[in-house]
């Protein structure tokens, strides 16, 4: 199963309903935004909210201009998920076993992430960011949910940003896609492992979901005979490592540049 929407509507024959691309960009970077109404969340079986996914080239990976590009992109993707709350503290919650390579995308996004003291945070005007790394319950015996849920209660964000590695049915998406949506995430829900949807519901407080398909479910590839095997069950190929960092740093620098001023941005480099 996949968790890109538009892979989703493929296989449901619904690709009418995909619509058009909403903006074609530069160096062959495609954006698509799609709203999942009641009709579809039966369908798809995924929660209505609004979905934007960035294709792009594997010309990324070796140009830090596309790198800004993409990144300027998936920044005023956030901006609009912003712009109807007033935001004083964000705090961004990197999802995944971060000791697994295919499953490290939150937890390298959130080492490339500009965090600055409170009070700088309160002379400058601007919302306060910081991050939490749950990690899983395999290693530390706490549901991620659980976790979140009380820092949500005792930090008070006005706004929780999740990420996260996703999964797709077709190879050519690993590494080339970012996914954003402001309707919550189940994690490990991609691998058949999820447990409790994190969103506005459940904490109580607003959330946008960002993720990359990094993960395929080898009986989603062409091969025969199918796997029956529950163990093994997800690919990726050995290059993700490098895919993966490049893909976290385009993410952070879309979140710092929603929340520091340009010249501020400089003097982090």
């Amino acid at each position: 199963m996949s968790d890109l929407i538009d892979e989703l509507l493929q296989s449901s024959a619904q690709n009418d309903i995909l619509g058009n691309i909403t903006h074609r960009g530069a160096y062959g970077v495609l954006k698509y935004e799609i709203d999942i109404t009641t009709s579809l969340r039966r369908v798809l079986h995924k929660d209505c909210g609004h979905y934007v996914t960035f294709k792009f080239k594997q010309n990324f990976l070796w140009s830090k201009r596309i790198q800004k590009y993409i990144a300027h992109l998936v920044s005023q993707s956030l901006q609009r998920y912003f712009e109807p709350f007033k935001l004083k503290n964000i705090l961004v919650v990197g999802l995944g076993n971060g000791n697994m390579v295919c499953d490290s995308l939150g937890k390298l996004v959130c080492q490339n992430l500009c965090i600055v003291d409170i009070k700088l945070s309160n002379a400058l005007q601007i919302p306060h960011l910081s991050y939490i790394l749950p990690s899983v319950e395999g290693v530390t015996g706490i549901s991620s949910f659980e976790l979140i849920n009380s820092l949500c209660k005792s930090v008070k964000p006005d706004m929780v940003l999740m990420v996260d590695s996703l999964t797709a049915t077709s190879l050519t998406r690993l590494g080339f896609t970012i996914q954003l949506s402001n309707a919550g995430i189940m994690p490990g829900g991609g691998v058949g492992n999820g447990h409790k949807v994190l969103n506005h519901n459940t904490l109580n407080v607003p959330i946008v979901s960002l993720g990359v398909p990094l993960l395929i479910n080898i009986n989603d590839m062409s091969l025969q005979p199918r796997l029956d095997t529950e163990f093994y069950q997800h690919f990726t190929p050995k290059e993700i490592d490098y895919v993966i960092k490049e893909c976290a740093k385009i993410i952070a620098m879309a979140i710092n540049s929603c929340i520091y001023p340009p010249k501020l941005l400089d003097s982090f480099v």
